[in-house]
């Protein structure tokens, strides 16, 4: 398995992975009620393509989906594989 962050072959359901990139917008911080932090480790647990983007969501973080029905996911590009 590659760690390459921005590679979206990289992730699988269940892998552990770091939160590199906690500098979050005010838009996202609005959205979200929990955010990833830097350097806590988290768990893959759905895989999704957001406006041609790759984005984890996250075992231990559950959003309520305040976007078009939809839970928000974090760019891969916020992690790397632990």
């Amino acid at each position: 398995m590659t760690t390459n962050a921005t590679s979206p072959t990289t992730w699988q359901l269940g892998q552990k992975v770091t939160c590199i990139d906690d500098r979050f917008s005010p838009e996202a911080i609005q959205l979200c009620d929990v955010l990833p932090q830097a350097g806590r480790a988290y768990t893959v647990r759905a895989i999704k393509t957001t406006c041609g983007e790759t984005a984890l969501l996250l075992e231990e973080i559950k959003n309520s989906r305040k976007l078009y029905g939809r839970e928000p996911g974090f760019w891969q590009s916020r992690f790397r594989a632990s």
